[in-house]
């Protein structure tokens, strides 16, 4: 975390990196395509072989959800104007790059993303009007807190400052709460 002379906001995510849910799902991943795909090849026609497609997909969110998302590197600036949330694999090969007005941005919340085997497993969200990014995959919920916390008061430094000047009087009122 870390601020511009401006009083930008510039935070990186860095990727959570191989832990043992990291191993444990590149192994059911390998297990489970190493099942679907010659099921999918011997199915013997293309009518036959759309009944895997269910399996094709719940496996690609697996292997997404258990090893893409570990490896992603997160990038947030919010500035007075504008933001802008990028996200990239190692490499510096970019999965998402967002951006916009500040002024768009509702806040940021934590929420849990997922349970596995009844642990939460927690994520938090920059918010913009009905649109949700997530900032900090794989992070315990306390730091997710705590990044939440400093996207939250960034923005409400920004909110005082038109207040004061004035033009929040003509600023359309914010988008209702959706979290």
């Amino acid at each position: 975390l870390d601020r511009t002379d401006a009083g930008t906001l510039l935070l990186t995510v860095p990727a959570s990196g191989v832990t043992g849910s990291t191993l444990m799902g590149g192994a059911f991943s390998a297990a489970w395509f190493s099942a679907i795909a010659p099921a999918t090849l011997a199915a013997g026609s293309v009518l036959s072989a759309t009944f895997f497609l269910p399996f094709w997909l719940a496996g690609g969110l697996m292997l997404k959800q258990t090893i893409l998302d570990p490896a992603k590197t997160t990038s947030l600036t919010i500035g007075e104007y504008a933001w802008e949330l990028t996200q990239s694999l190692p490499g510096g090969v970019k999965t998402s790059e967002e951006r916009g007005s500040t002024e768009e941005l509702s806040g940021a919340d934590v929420s849990v993303s997922v349970v596995t085997n009844g642990v939460p497993i927690y994520v938090c969200r920059l918010v913009a009007g009905v649109t949700a990014w997530g900032v900090g995959d794989g992070l315990p919920q306390e730091e997710l807190e705590w990044i939440s916390s400093q996207i939250n008061d960034q923005l409400a430094s920004y909110s005082r400052v038109r207040e004061a000047a004035g033009v929040s009087q003509m600023l359309p009122p914010p988008p209702p709460d959706v979290g």
